[in-house]
């Protein structure tokens, strides 16, 4: 059978919150552009009932689409734009062999921290894929489906030592990246590959910070005006016996702010798919909850007064916002810590800088955040901005780069 190209610029769409991150691209392109949900069934929990969602989604916004099962091998675009998230399993002996290995050599080696070395050295980690390795090999569909590739980027919440992961490095022409950090990662990794820095595309065109507020308090209208809005975006615990504990033991503490500020807590849509009964103990503390499924996120950035997160991709959009930040850890001995730490996730790595509670000290919060509130953080937020994400001179927009795609 061959296969059909569509002179057109193409989005693969693999989790519903890809939307929002996406939605610049969406809003800019017109009938040059196809949108291709992923209907690919994953044994991974967290991905059931996801492309239900995305469908949903564009439904109720009126906007067309293709299933992924559909249009692969039959339909080819122009260019594609993905983050790198879908992928068919192919079981083999060679793939239960390296699993083999990353569970053993490969894991003593992204322990050690070897695998840095090799990285600088080589451009690869030399890890098979450490204690994540799997038994059967994850083959990536961008280039089946798309002539140009060009990876999107989802979040600077990456793994020093293990991004980018392996198996982009013959699936992307085009590497986005949010700034300098990701950049030279990229580089130092896939020397030959080409990198843009685009910023964080979903934060461009904001609206103002009033007009957001008015839009938060119609949708919240328990709010009180009168007091600041603190917005509290914790991350996914991905350990069984872990999750949801960013929340659980800082629920008290959190609620202690109540008298003097808004809190309004928006749930990782992992840690609620696996674990919706939390719902329940936040609610007996009459927060606001948002469950708004297609969030546009900038829009609470931008109505937020303060920002409290953990870990994850909140931290870096609180600091691309220029926002006012606190960041609440978890216990130094938790699975999750030790596993942020040993990857070297930019957001364990550099938290003296950003400013963070322990919980021993969580006593302290309101006076940490009324601390920070009372002072002028404009040059810190700056400082901040800059150190993670560059001063900006050499960002191409994505209006700019959308222009110059042939179609």
């Amino acid at each position: 059978m061959s296969i059909v190209v569509e002179n057109k610029i193409a989005l693969l769409i693999t989790w519903p919150r890809e939307l929002d991150a996406m939605s610049f691209v969406i809003d800019n392109i017109g009938h040059d552009l196809v949108i291709i949900v992923d209907d690919f069934k994953y044994e991974d929990s967290t991905r059931i009932g996801k492309a239900d969602k995305i469908i949903k989604e564009l439904v109720d916004a009126r906007k067309e689409f293709v299933l992924l099962s559909n249009i692969i091998h039959k339909i080819k675009y122009s260019y594609l734009f993905s983050t790198g998230l879908t992928f068919k399993n192919k079981f083999s002996v060679s793939t239960y062999a390296l699993y083999l290995y990353g569970n053993s050599i490969g894991r003593l080696i992204d322990i050690t921290g070897v695998s840095r070395f090799f990285n600088s050295l080589f451009g690869r980690s030399f890890t098979g894929g450490g204690a994540s390795a799997k038994k059967y090999n994850r083959a990536l569909v961008e280039k089946i489906i798309g002539e140009k590739t060009i990876r999107f980027p989802k979040g600077l919440d990456v793994s020093k030592s293990n991004f980018p992961i392996e198996l982009w490095r013959d699936a992307f022409d085009v590497h986005l990246c949010h700034g300098d950090i990701d950049f030279n990662l990229v580089k130092r990794k896939f020397k030959k590959s080409k990198c843009i820095k685009v910023g964080y595309p979903k934060y461009d065109n904001l609206i103002s910070p009033k007009q957001s507020k008015d839009i938060i308090y119609a949708e919240f209208s328990e709010l009180d005006k009168n007091k600041p809005i603190i917005f509290w975006s914790p991350t996914h615990v991905k350990f069984k016996n872990e999750i949801a504990n960013n929340i659980k033991l800082w629920l008290s503490s959190v609620c202690e702010l109540q008298n003097k500020y808004n809190i309004i807590i928006r749930l990782h849509p992992k840690t609620l798919s696996v674990y919706p009964d939390i719902i329940k103990n936040i609610e007996k503390l009459n927060f606001s909850i948002d469950l708004r499924f297609k969030r546009k996120l900038h829009v609470m950035y931008q109505a937020a007064d303060f920002i409290l997160a953990d870990y994850g991709g909140s931290v870096f959009s609180a600091i691309y916002m220029k926002k006012k930040l606190l960041l609440l850890n978890l216990p130094s001995g938790s699975k999750f810590t030790e596993w942020r730490e040993t990857r070297h996730y930019l957001d364990f790595d550099d938290r003296s800088d950003i400013g963070c509670i322990d919980l021993n000290n969580k006593g302290d919060l309101l006076k940490m955040v009324d601390d920070i509130m009372s002072v002028d953080k404009s040059s810190k937020n700056k400082y901040l901005h800059e150190k993670y994400f560059s001063k900006g001179e050499d960002f191409i927009s994505m209006g700019v780069l959308l222009n110059s795609l042939n179609v």
